[in-house]
């Protein structure tokens, strides 16, 4: 039972074997964070990129989704021969594991009982019309502003979103990276990544497959390097099952869509 880890940014590309891990640690009940001391322990430069900045474990959920993972969370489930990658958090967000919020709710302390005193059921009765003036208020500035804003035209599902804060150059890059880190032997992950306008371009699912059979090895050889705040530059290098190798600069446009981010068109450059 195996489970390939993914840090583009360290440049490590492991396959860790269940067996192996729990030998290596000694015990069966195994977490994330056990899993990035263990290969921080061997790798210079992931133990410093861990040390510099925030990371989180990503997978890759049924609906394509990038999916963080719990640091405490056990790893056992993951060990299904699939793919799970070691990133940056995105800039701006703030981890939320989700020991954390259990955490929170256990703190709390029991809900207070039932107040009798009558003065203090006048005093709550009178908070409760003030909070529901100040609601009413609210609502009624909402609909002003509402009436005053132009409305948006819905698009199609793979055109841009406006987005604050905007997407930065090392998430644009990343999408890139993170892509072709799964082919050719993970085309199914690979496929989430891409919207249906791109898949339109590659020709649909079956002739993605076949191309990628006929491959070795596919890795980024220059880039990528982001342009702007939604294209991504890069050369790939595509080797045959033969051995043969070609140098293909692309173009790639990322978008964020329902959250997430994806590669909404290629084309060579």
């Amino acid at each position: 039972m195996t489970l390939l880890v993914i840090c583009t940014e360290a440049g490590i590309r492991r396959t860790l074997n269940r067996a192996e891990l729990e030998r290596e640690l000694c015990r069966s009940n195994i977490t994330f964070r056990d899993v990035l001391t263990t290969m921080a322990a061997s790798s210079p430069t992931l133990r410093d990129l861990s040390s510099s900045r925030r990371l989180e474990f990503r997978y890759i959920s049924s609906d394509g989704a990038l999916t963080p993972v719990a640091w405490n969370e056990q790893v056992n489930d993951y060990f299904n021969g699939g793919t799970i990658f070691l990133q940056s958090a995105p800039a701006g967000t703030v981890s939320r594991p989700r020991e954390t919020v259990t955490t929170v709710t256990e703190r709390r302390g029991p809900p207070a009982g039932p107040v009798t005193s009558a003065r203090t059921s006048n005093r709550g009765a009178i908070t409760i019309g003030v909070s529901v003036l100040a609601i009413i208020g609210f609502v009624i500035g909402a609909i002003s502003l509402t009436s005053s804003v132009p409305s948006w035209s819905t698009g199609a599902p793979s055109s841009p979103i406006p987005a604050s804060p905007q997407i930065g150059s090392a998430e644009l890059e990343r999408v890139v990276s993170d892509y072709y880190s799964l082919l050719p032997n993970n085309t199914e992950a690979a496929w989430a990544l891409l919207t249906d306008r791109a898949r339109e371009l590659g020709g649909g699912r079956d002739k993605y497959d076949r191309f990628y059979r006929g491959l070795s090895s596919v890795r980024v050889s220059q880039g990528p390097t982001a342009i702007d705040s939604r294209t991504v530059n890069a050369t790939i290098r595509f080797t045959k099952n033969g051995g043969q190798f070609s140098d293909e600069p692309y173009q790639f446009t990322i978008i964020q869509n329902g959250g997430r981010l994806l590669i909404d068109s290629f084309s060579k450059i």
